[in-house]
């Protein structure tokens, strides 16, 4: 059986991605490929094609399919019902037979959770820091008339209005290295307020 991995390198500038296994698979069948990496369960449904060489499981990485009921489920008893179903021991069975793991309860990556914390960590402490300019501003344009109110009531209802992309791209030029502000706080100052891997 050849190796797998050194099959990939050679052949990986001849790989064309798809959306899905099954549209790899409809590509072999139509003969617009020669071959696909696909799932042995959905090679076994095919009359048309046949299995060149399966992958060792251990040059490959974890196949998951996460469930999850949502809190706002219309349906959440008829999905509880599933998910106790998935945790029988009759599932467990017919998981088994097929060679699949049982569910389990996976914890997000340590990858995962760093950026879970970069992104809690900032959104509280962006709330702290604008919270007394914004009750201040909220408090200047709720109860005072002068000249040019118009101006900032525009610039603070523009982010309710403005695509969330477009406000971060925003930002991304302005706080970036390369940013007009946010150069100058890294030049003079050697403080970053965008992560390296996004500098614009």
């Amino acid at each position: 059986m050849p190796d797998s991995r050194k099959a990939f390198d050679q052949l990986s500038e001849r790989v064309l991605p798809t959306e899905n296994v099954r549209a790899a698979l409809a590509a072999v069948e139509s003969g617009n490929a020669d071959a696909a990496i696909v799932y042995k369960t959905d090679a076994s449904i095919s009359t048309r094609v046949r299995v060149a060489f399966p992958v060792p499981a251990a040059d490959t990485p974890a196949i998951n399919y996460p469930v999850a009921i949502t809190w706002e489920s219309k349906a959440r008893a008829e999905a509880e019902q599933f998910v106790r179903q998935l945790r029988s021991p009759t599932a467990t069975q017919v998981f088994e037979r097929f060679r699949l793991r049982r569910w389990t309860l996976m914890w997000l990556p340590s990858e995962d959770l760093q950026a879970l914390r970069f992104t809690l960590l900032a959104c509280i402490l962006s709330t702290v820091l604008i919270l007394p300019f914004g009750l201040g501003i909220a408090w200047l344009l709720a109860k005072k008339r002068w000249f040019g109110k118009s101006l900032p009531e525009a610039i603070v209802t523009l982010p309710l209005v403005m695509p969330p992309v477009a406000t971060g791209l925003i930002l991304l030029k302005l706080l970036g290295r390369r940013g007009s502000l946010g150069g100058f706080f890294h030049r003079h100052f050697d403080l970053d307020f965008v992560l390296p891997g996004a500098q614009w």
